[in-house]
């Protein structure tokens, strides 16, 4: 999950998506954009960059709808509620990890957050 407040250049976000790419344990990555000009630029400069799936959603649209927030890919829409309420229950060896802009780096597993976003707790 990436948290993007403010934006960053273009080349700092190819950077970011072939770090992406590379891993194969990450499949879905999950961007909570500030502002719909940052939700715009990242989900046009993802575009066909891998297989990986990305979803986007605004800060200001998660803060209000909570678990029934839209999240969009390129090629799909899901509400938080029911993406996170697949893993609940699932496999608890896979985890999440969320990485913040100063190198913070937290692994939870996926029930943990999902519960807690279900719940309306997060």
């Amino acid at each position: 999950m990436e948290v993007e407040i403010s934006p960053k250049k273009a080349e700092t976000y190819r950077k970011i998506f072939r770090v992406y790419d590379k891993d194969k344990k990450i499949t879905d990555i999950f961007y909570l954009c500030g502002d719909p000009s940052i939700f715009r630029k990242i989900k046009d400069l993802s575009f066909g960059t891998t297989d990986k799936t990305y979803w986007f959603v605004l800060l200001s649209e998660l803060m209000h709808f909570k678990a029934d927030t839209l999240l969009h890919s390129h090629s799909k829409k899901s509400t938080l509620k029911e993406l996170l309420g697949a893993v609940v229950g699932s496999d608890s060896r896979k985890h999440v990890t969320y990485f913040q802009n100063y190198g913070y780096e937290q692994t939870l597993a996926p029930s943990s957050i999902a519960s807690s976003i279900i719940e309306g707790k997060a």
